[in-house]
C-alpha cells in the first residue's frame, strides 16, 4: 500500500472519530419522594437479634411521622420524639416512652428497638419499604401500615 494513503487513511479515521458524540451513561435520576410526615411504617424485617427473629412482640413495633415528629409501639411502650432528615440521615430527638410495665418477648424487642434511635440512621425509601441502617450495622426494614387512630382531644 502507498505510505501516502496509508497516512491519509489514518487522518480520515482520526476526523471521523472526533466528530464521533460521546454518549455518556448516568445513573437513572432518584424519583423525589414526599416527606416522612403523615407516613406510618410497621417493621417486617431485621438482620439481627431479637428484632431479626421477628417475635411476636417485634411485629407490633412502629414508626409514623406527623408534623414534625416521630411516634410508634416500640413492642410495649408506646415512644414518641422529634425527627430531621439531614441528607440521607434520619436523626430523632430524645425519645419519650409511656412507663407499661414489658416482660418476655416484648421487654426484649423494645430494649433492642429504643437504643437504635439513639443515633443517626442512615434512611431509604420508595413507596413500599422504609430501610433504617443504625450505627451498628443493624437494619431495620418497614412496610407501609395504616396509622393509628388518635385520642380524641
Amino acid at each position: 500500500m502507498n505510505p501516502i494513503r496509508s497516512i491519509l487513511a489514518v487522518l480520515v479515521i482520526g476526523v471521523l472519530a472526533g466528530c464521533a458524540t460521546t454518549t455518556v451513561v448516568t445513573n437513572p435520576p432518584r424519583e423525589v419522594l414526599a416527606p416522612l410526615d403523615g407516613t406510618h411504617w410497621q417493621l417486617v424485617g431485621a438482620d439481627r437479634g431479637p428484632l431479626g427473629e421477628l417475635q411476636a412482640a417485634a411485629r407490633k413495633v412502629t414508626l409514623g411521622f406527623v408534623e414534625g415528629r416521630a411516634y410508634g409501639n416500640a413492642g410495649c411502650n408506646r415512644y414518641f420524639s422529634s425527627y430531621e432528615i439531614v441528607g440521607e440521615r434520619l436523626i430523632l430527638g430524645e425519645a419519650g416512652t409511656t412507663k407499661m410495665y414489658c416482660a418476655g418477648e416484648a421487654d426484649e424487642v423494645e430494649r433492642a428497638f429504643l437504643p437504635l434511635l439513639e443515633h443517626p440512621l442512615l434512611l431509604t425509601r420508595d413507596r413500599k419499604m422504609l430501610e433504617l441502617r443504625a450505627g451498628d450495622g443493624t437494619t431495620l426494614r418497614f412496610e407501609p401500615a395504616a396509622a393509628p387512630a388518635m385520642p380524641a382531644q
